[in-house]
């Protein structure tokens, strides 16, 4: 029979190898063991820190908006990638508790089966699972927002079924297996048949599964990386090719800007040059960072089942899944670098002063009220590129002043 909980390590702290050489619910750790699980747990705890203090910020900015006047009140989601990105910080926050959990067994000097161990695994499975799905949406999105000709309209619903999705479908690998597979009898083997189990420095699904551990987590953290670096890299280049040449002092009205289609609005969006643009290569870069030494490391271990087992093994494996403990604080730096927009993170908390309020419903379906400070030279009449007058009053006024000294257009940035 197979038992639970502790088990008296004293005669295996220095004998690694021989409580890994098969599937087993208890795995003594050596002293590398614990100080790299130590280690582990510290990357996810300042990946936990970094996405805490983006959620305070946020909440912070929240608040403060809520304290102005209602028709000066800026929404949470102001497009769709607002839901997207918050889903995705919530799934970096859920992964990062995983890799903390590690902490117990660094305590304990010993790996073993139970419901911690089961909490760890569900922990693990959804949040990593998550997170490369939603990395996965945001790249998607991005991509056909760029590519298509027609600004996006603001689809709360189908985000938040994207999102419904996501986290059923993590669920369902991470929850219901669980339930299934309980027997604690060894099998024909003599090998545990617990879903969750040491593999072997932490809990996660049991080796004898592969094709739930394939289907659960590895397939999306791969396409992720795939998909990141088949979406991005083109998105660049449409960018920069629609980019104005460089010294040219050409500029746009932003009622004719918004009519021009999404993906010239985008571009714009970015900047005038090809730095700004190269920002988005910063995505796939890091993912591909973050997952391709473990994807490495776990191929390796499919092809070769005992090389786990191996003592050789063990600093490059904490090394690698270290740096992909800091995914969250990657996520952060991206966010803040990349788009400052999003949830209210550009909020300056004052209300506007002296301006005048103007409705873009009928251009930008998802934005309803921009209250802005309008420059002289936006309250004349202009010549739309169709040869209609447009006044005032259907132009995106700015409201500050962006980093290159110009008035700032107040709509949504969307990538």
């Amino acid at each position: 029979m197979n038992t639970t909980g502790k088990i008296d390590c004293t005669a295996f702290y220095n004998d690694y190898p021989q409580t890994t050489e098969k599937n087993t619910c208890h795995v003594c750790l050596s002293t590398g063991a614990v100080v790299g699980l130590s280690f582990h747990a510290q990357m996810g705890l300042v990946s936990l820190t970094a996405l805490l203090i983006l959620m305070a910020i946020i909440a912070l900015k929240y608040y403060r908006n809520l304290a102005l006047p209602v028709r000066s009140r800026r929404p949470l989601f102001r497009s769709n990638v607002d839901i997207l990105m918050l889903n995705l910080i919530v799934a970096d926050i859920l992964m990062s508790f995983g890799a903390i959990s590690d902490i117990y067994w660094a305590h304990h000097r010993q790996v073993f089966c139970g419901s911690y161990c089961n909490a760890q695994g569900v922990l693990q499975t959804m949040g990593e699972t998550s997170a490369a799905l939603s990395t996965l949406a945001v790249a998607v999105y991005t991509f056909l927002a760029i590519q298509r000709d027609r600004y996006p309209s603001y689809r709360p619903w189908t985000c938040l079924g994207v999102v419904t999705g996501i986290w059923l479908w993590v669920l369902l690998w991470a929850v219901v297996p669980l339930a299934i597979k309980r027997s604690h009898d060894l099998d024909e083997n003599g090998g545990v048949q617990n879903y969750y189990t040491p593999t072997p420095w932490w809990c996660w699904i049991n080796g004898k599964y592969l094709p739930e551990k394939i289907v659960a987590e590895y397939l999306w953290l791969w396409i992720a990386g795939i998909g990141s670096i088949a979406l991005y890299v083109p998105a660049y280049f449409t960018v920069r090719n629609r980019q104005p040449a460089a010294g040219s002092d050409v500029q746009q009205e932003p009622g004719e800007e918004q009519r021009e289609g999404e993906a010239r609005s985008i571009a714009s969006s970015i900047s005038k040059n090809n730095s700004e643009a190269a920002k988005m290569l910063w995505y796939p870069l890091v993912y591909t960072l973050c997952v391709l030494p473990l994807s490495i490391i776990r191929w390796a271990g499919f092809v070769h089942p005992k090389l786990l087992t191996s003592a050789h093994i063990l600093s490059p494996s904490m090394i690698f899944s270290s740096i992909f403990n800091l995914m969250g604080l990657f996520n952060v730096l991206l966010i803040w670098c990349t788009r400052p927009a999003i949830l209210l993170l550009d909020f300056d908390g004052e209300p506007n002063q002296g301006g005048s309020e103007v409705s873009l419903d009928h251009v930008v379906p998802h934005v309803n009220r921009v209250t802005s400070r309008a420059p002289t030279n936006l309250n004349q009449r202009t010549e739309s590129r169709h040869g209609k007058e447009v006044t005032d009053e259907t132009l995106s006024q700015p409201r500050n002043v962006n980093r290159f000294g110009a008035p700032e257009v107040s709509w949504t940035r969307e990538f």
